[in-house]
């Protein structure tokens, strides 16, 4: 096993960009899902049993080998964490808005996971140059959803468990999509603004995305004394803060959604 310097090019991602796959059964064991993370070309690191993140020193330049997989994935009920470099990206929805507008809200992948009380909660993209990001509700102060990427970051994969659930694939097929990472920003975006007006407006005006969803927060923020609703929206789809000024509107949700240039080289 060695550490990689931090300042060496990170090496692309395999074939699974251009091929469906499919992983092992999940009675195979942690360190067979951890050969093919590895196998992908997924930078894997052992978390201690029942944890959700490493506890090795210097653990975001860690990069095992082949060799390696078998002594650090051993029987010991280690969860599996795969750091977030070669391109991919993990949208991690941590509410029950964002969990029920996400296949409305998202680019569909076949790469999504989560567990028993929160199912598709992870979706993997990807999305080359993405950063991370969280998107918090401004009145509370928790987090509606993260696009988590880039080197520094890591996610808890299959099959790990935690607080008593494991987490589970939704399909055998694992095939994170391609996307340019502007483009999935502007969807996790759109995705929190939907969250607060499934939360503070209506759940059935939120499953219709359009910028009247940003009109209708600027409403509630006057007429309940809010007043940081239709700010954070605006903020997170790059929009000028006064709800009178002209607007240089961000590509809109369903053109952003659909059109071609969701995949990187034109597929």
């Amino acid at each position: 096993m060695r550490w990689r310097n931090a300042h060496l090019a990170v090496a692309p991602l395999t074939a699974h960009r251009s091929r469906v796959e499919r992983g092992p059964r999940y009675d195979h064991g942690q360190h067979l899902w951890a050969r093919e993370y590895h196998r992908r070309g997924w930078r894997v690191v052992p978390i201690p049993a029942g944890r959700k993140g490493p506890v090795m020193r210097d653990w975001q330049h860690f990069e095992a080998t082949g060799e390696d997989l078998p002594g650090l994935f051993g029987g010991g009920g280690e969860n599996v964490g795969v750091i977030l470099d070669h391109d991919l990206a993990d949208v991690d929805i941590d509410c029950p808005e964002a969990v029920a507008l996400g296949d409305l809200y998202l680019p569909a992948t076949r790469a999504m996971f989560g567990r028993l009380s929160k199912p598709k909660s992870h979706r993997l993209y990807t999305a080359p140059a993405a950063a991370y990001e969280s998107f918090v509700d401004p009145l509370t102060g928790d987090t509606l959803l993260e696009l988590r990427a880039g080197i520094g970051h890591q996610t808890l994969f299959p099959p790990s468990i935690t607080d008593g659930e494991r987490r589970e694939w939704c399909d055998e097929v694992v095939a994170p999509r391609s996307i340019w990472a502007k483009d999935l920003r502007l969807a996790v975006a759109w995705l929190a603004v939907g969250c607060l007006v499934a939360r503070y407006v209506s759940p059935y005006a939120a499953e219709r995305p359009d910028y009247d969803l940003i009109y209708l927060l600027d409403e509630i923020d006057v007429l309940d004394g809010y007043g940081k609703l239709g700010q954070a929206a605006r903020r997170w789809l790059n929009l000028p803060d006064d709800p009178e000024a002209p607007e240089t509107k961000a590509t809109p949700w369903r053109a952003a959604s659909s059109r071609a240039s969701l995949v990187p080289g034109g597929m």
